[in-house]
């Protein structure tokens, strides 16, 4: 990021005088790059620095410590959305009115004191404009200790967990049925058959962890990778689940968005589903062990801790989105819950289900899923190990008479 002299050196020297007064601070230049120079030189003095912040509102307080937590820079959209608006004043204007002494909110008063700035910086997906504090400006700012993790979210209340689902390993037998009816040559599955999850997607996952090959054409079978089908047909059963759940975690080629009932994708999203993934499970292992969490909770968290986790600020009015009934596009945040959320309930009520890694409940019996609970098994899976507690394909069968 640029360090606080090319911070400064788009300000107009009303701007800089501004900055200076906040600092306490006199410019005795005339010349706007000399008096950048001054200021710049002025403002690195760690003790004014840790004066200024003390004075600060609460409020400022709250977004500096904000981008301090981000590294030094946030997507201004999502920084003035969450801290409050820049007023579009020019120069006359903000003298004539001084704006600068009755700030509309915390991003106004950082920026009249020249705590931040804001310019364009290259991401993967273009160019995009940021709220930062200058490199050598955040050298000089407090370090706060790491905050206690907080839980995303909150427990699920009981009428939100009365009827429940547990988690299970059928998507093994789906899986052995499904390859064997590709293998047989067989465009359907024979009639009366039923797998637990929907073919598409389990075909998806298929290709995901390159057990087959995605044709060309609806009608056409996907290509089976025979030696890799043995062998993951052949493995115990905790084994490959193990294998499904590690592979779907580093899967780069496998996007859930387009996988949400709902959801029409256009055009080619620039999406890296591999890091959302991580960065959802890592918050679902912030949930204590053997409790039944709210999933509405839960994605309320995800939307007010990081909007972003799936998409910058500058994507919500470029992805090409529509709802699958009305045709309707879901540009802007405001339908955040209808792209975002709905992905994190797939994620979890059904792909992660269908994984054997959640159990899920409603409050209605065939209702909408309300609560989660992570499964028993789903600590080792997500952590790399084989689940015990398998039971071998070669003991007894045993009936009973109910």
């Amino acid at each position: 990021m640029p360090d606080l002299i090319h911070s400064l050196q788009s300000s107009d020297l009303g701007q800089l005088r501004i900055i200076a007064s906040f600092w306490g601070l006199e410019l005795a230049s005339p010349d706007p790059r000399q008096a950048v120079q001054e200021l710049s030189a002025a403002m690195l003095d760690s003790q004014l620095v840790l004066e200024i912040i003390e004075s600060l509102p609460d409020d400022a307080k709250e977004s500096l410590e904000a981008l301090l937590q981000e590294k030094g820079r946030i997507p201004w959209q999502d920084f003035t959305r969450r801290y409050g608006i820049l007023r579009d004043a020019g120069p006359a204007k903000r003298d004539r009115e001084k704006i600068y002494l009755v700030p509309v909110s915390a991003v106004e008063t950082l920026y009249f004191r020249g705590l931040i700035a804001r310019a364009f910086f290259e991401t993967t997906s273009g160019l995009l404009e940021f709220a930062y504090i200058p490199d050598d400006l955040i050298l000089l700012m407090p370090k706060k200790q790491a905050p206690a993790a907080v839980q995303p979210g909150r427990m699920a209340t009981p009428d939100e967990r009365k009827f429940t689902q547990l988690a299970n390993d059928r998507i093994l037998d789906d899986a052995c049925t499904l390859l064997a009816s590709y293998r047989m040559g067989l465009q359907s599955l024979p009639e009366g058959t039923r797998l637990s999850l929907p073919e598409n997607v389990l075909v998806k996952i298929f290709a995901a962890v390159s057990l087959v090959v995605e044709q060309e054409g609806s009608d056409s079978l996907p290509g089976l990778e025979l030696e890799k089908i043995k062998e993951f047909l052949e493995a115990d059963r905790s084994q490959a689940l193990l294998f499904l759940v590690q592979k779907w975690l580093e899967a780069v080629n496998f996007n859930e968005l387009y996988l949400v009932t709902g959801l029409i994708c256009e055009g080619l999203l620039k999406i890296d589903l591999q890091k959302a993934r991580r960065y959802l499970i890592r918050m679902l292992k912030g949930i204590p062990e053997g409790k039944w969490w709210s999933l509405p909770a839960f994605i309320a968290f995800v939307r007010e801790s990081n909007p972003e986790f799936l998409r910058a600020a500058g994507e919500f009015d470029s992805w090409l989105v529509r709802k699958a009934d009305d045709g309707e596009f879901l540009h802007g945040f405001q339908h955040w819950d209808d792209v975002e959320g709905d992905l994190i309930r797939f994620i979890i009520s059904s792909l992660m289900h269908w994984l054997g890694l959640v159990d899920l409940a409603s409050s209605k019996e065939g209702g909408h899923i309300t609560a989660f609970r992570l499964s028993n098994r789903s600590w080792e899976l997500l952590n790399g190990q084989i689940p015990g507690a398998s039971i071998s394909e070669d003991a007894l069968l045993h009936v009973s008479a109910n």
